[in-house]
């Protein structure tokens, strides 16, 4: 029990306890009990309703229930109760689609509508729910050790509420809301994924499959906090990702990608990972109740804090579906504006930044993927990718896909997933980049450490976001992708490996007062696939001898970059045009770029800029991106390159020096005459309920043990 401190916020009674939490609910005996969790509660839920009463269509089983609920009409409740029991969970599949999509609608309809339920029905309800939650919860796929996974969610949901609702009539009851909320929550979500991976808030699968994370566990979570169980305050996962969904969501409607039958513009986030519903008109996926819950769920939790603000202000632009019951209950809060929040924003468990040049609808906005999610089922290969939008249109995005291919790298006839790096703005050793990084431990340990070498197909380790520094005149930041690029530790790393990166590193420097991306990338090739070759390497599977065999200085990098509409190319310049909007990139080096322009066909591909270099182990590409409304005026960049740094003139006034090396160091932005050193070390970010406050760039430095300096 939670007995240390009561806070009221709004219509929610929050208990919450300073020390370590067990799955001790205080549950009433009375019905309903899910989201309506006391008389007061219920009461309040019916006045609204009173004001606001829905229309639900005769097939519409949990709004009847709803509707019964808030009008006490026992035939809407009938009605409702025998769709509820007429509902059948697949449990024969490695996971359960039919659990996720029909889990709630059960569970709900047999709590709000419980008197309906005669004593053999309830008898039945029971056996079959207690029978299909037991075999969801042993289920490894969606298990512990895939906290961000969307089964996860949908058996954690269920889990919740059916132990909930079942209590005191049911003795496996308590089983399930201990695994849901001790096992699942609190261990997996709380302690392991949300301090890693979920620091900054994203929902690791994506827009499209992450948002389940998020709707999937606003009735059980904040259920469960009304009886006793921290759960949004457990963790800063949620008021990270009440940040992040503002970032990410693209400050204007765009219009949809061409060739889909889609003649409207829509509100879109910045797309990875999985996504299905990116080249669907509707439903769209930034309008869907899951993200529109979850926000006002935060303005339930907190209605008297700036986040509740902010809250109600995208709510107010996106204007998404939230569930009726979830409007019942939210208060009425005024709206904050985004001009109080700082330009960038980074999420540093996946290592996602998020940089626009101010926060007006025709702004630049700018997503860098410096790092990956993890614990996720729908994942693509996509570390070190960028993402640029600006005034409704797309000036340059990845491939979204689900399980579409498009040409390969080079051209030809062969094809290719889209999930891999060449349908993101990566970088290429042979044409290949990120290897997959496994979510399944057979430990159920998810701290991001190296998988099981006996585990297939996993990479080395994850990107090192090694710099982050924060400006009002720029972004800065460096990760290194090396270790994600190899599968060295694999069991079978003949089979799973690609023996030809040795260190990649993605340097980014944001200009905002040009509007300019500048992009440094440090490559070093391997001759692995020489040792390969001859079996040194090799366990069981021999290396595929159609794969060429190289050193290292014969490994061709290549730089990827796409657009929507064919780029046109003028030596080493490129320009595109999307709308009224315009992209330029320059190639610095190599000095005499030779591009190739691919068309990627099926029916998600663009245009792909591919240019390739090789002839040295150690090697750079330097591009300058500049958007800008069109037509734009190119940038006169004047380019020097000395032994040990790479100096740029941006215009007349922005002078930028970059520390040649393998390993991103140094480096400095002078603008008017006064100049900024890059911070060495990543700088820190933390989300209060004012909103995100960005720590001091200085490093933390060590001084006779102490520390100093202001990265907390």
């Amino acid at each position: 029990m939670c007995k240390s401190k009561i806070v009221i916020t709004g219509m929610f009674v929050c208990l919450i306890s300073t020390s370590s939490l067990a799955a001790d609910l205080t549950i009433p005996n009375d019905h309903p009990r899910l989201w309506f969790t006391s008389e007061a509660v219920l009461a309040q839920a019916r006045t609204w309703y009173q004001n606001n009463p829905t229309n639900p269509a005769n097939d519409d089983y949990l709004g009847l229930a709803l509707r019964g609920l808030m009008t006490e009409n026992a035939s809407d409740c009938d009605s409702a109760k025998d769709h509820a029991m007429s509902i059948e969970i697949d449990i024969s599949q490695i996971s359960s689609d039919s659990a996720r999509w029909y889990g709630e609608t059960a569970l709900l309809i047999y709590d709000w509508c419980h008197d309906s339920f005669s004593t053999a029905e309830r008898n039945a309800f029971t056996q079959n729910w207690n029978l299909w939650q037991t075999e969801l919860n042993n289920k490894p796929w969606g298990g512990p050790g895939m906290e961000a996974n969307n089964y996860f969610w949908g058996y954690l949901r269920n889990g919740v509420e059916w132990g909930i609702t079942s209590y005191g009539e049911n003795p496996m009851a308590q089983g399930f809301i201990d695994h849901a909320l001790d096992q699942r929550f609190q261990h997996g979500m709380v302690e392991q994924w949300a301090p890693y991976f979920g620091r900054g808030g994203v929902p690791g699968e994506g827009t499209q499959y992450g948002r389940y994370m998020l709707g999937y566990g606003v009735v059980p979570l904040l259920t469960a906090q009304q009886y006793g169980f921290n759960t949004y305050d457990a963790t800063p996962f949620y008021r990270e990702n009440l940040f992040y969904q503002i970032y990410a969501t693209l400050p204007k409607q765009t219009p949809a990608p061409m060739g889909i039958g889609c003649d409207d513009s829509y509100w879109y986030l910045f797309p990875f990972n999985d996504d299905e519903q990116f080249f669907v008109c509707y439903p769209e996926t930034a309008k869907s109740a899951d993200y529109g819950n979850v926000m006002s769920s935060h303005i339930m939790m907190q209605p008297q804090s700036q986040m509740a603000g902010y809250a109600k202000t995208w709510l107010d632009q996106v204007q998404p579906k939230i569930s009726p019951w979830v409007q019942s209950l939210t208060p009425t809060v005024e709206s904050r504006s985004f001009d109080d929040l700082p330009l960038d924003y980074h999420a540093s468990g996946a290592g996602f930044s998020y940089l626009r040049n101010r926060w007006q609808p025709d702004a630049t906005v700018i997503n860098l993927q410096l790092g990956v999610s993890g614990n996720v089922g729908h994942n693509h290969l996509d570390a070190g990718s960028f993402q640029i939008w600006q005034d409704g249109q797309w000036l340059s995005r990845e491939t979204t896909s689900y399980t579409e291919h498009i040409t390969d790298w080079g051209g030809g006839s062969s094809t290719v997933d889209a999930l891999n790096a060449v349908g993101h703005n990566t970088v290429l050793f042979e044409g290949r980049g990120q290897m997959f990084w496994s979510p399944i431990r057979e430990d159920q340990f998810v701290l991001p450490d190296p998988p099981n070498p006996e585990h297939d197909e996993g990479a080395d380790g994850l990107p090192q976001v090694t710099r982050v520094h924060h400006h009002p005149d720029f972004f800065f930041a460096s990760t290194d992708l090396s270790a994600i690029y190899r599968s060295r530790m694999n069991r079978d790393p003949c089979r799973y490996d690609w023996p030809y990166a040795e260190s990649v590193v993605r340097d980014f420097i944001y200009v905002r007062g040009l509007n300019a991306l500048v992009i440094l990338d440090r490559l070093e090739a391997s001759g692995d696939s020489i040792s390969y070759a001859d079996g040194s390497a090799c366990n069981w599977t021999p290396f595929d001898e159609d794969n060429p065999v190289l050193n290292a200085a014969e490994v061709t990098k290549g730089f990827i970059m796409h657009f929507l509409n064919q780029p046109q190319i003028n030596g080493n310049q490129v320009s595109a045009i999307m709308g009224n909007e315009q992209i330029n990139l320059t190639t610095l080096v190599p000095s005499n770029p030779s591009y190739r322009l691919i068309t990627e066909g099926g029916a998600v591909g663009q245009y792909r800029l591919e240019l390739d270099s090789s002839g040295q182990a150690q090697s750079y590409f330097l591009h300058v991106l500049q958007m800008g409304d069109q037509p734009l005026e190119p940038l006169n960049i004047q380019f020097t390159e000395e032994a040990a740094e790479f100096h740029l003139s941006l215009g007349n006034d922005h002078n930028l020096v970059l520390n040649k090396g393998m390993q991103s160091t140094g480096g400095n932005l002078s603008i008017n005459g006064i100049t900024q050193s890059f911070t060495q070390c990543a700088q820190g970010i933390v989300v209060g309920d004012s909103g995100p406050v960005w720590a001091s760039p200085e490093c933390v430095i060590f001084v006779d043990g102490f520390e100093g300096g202001g990265d907390e």
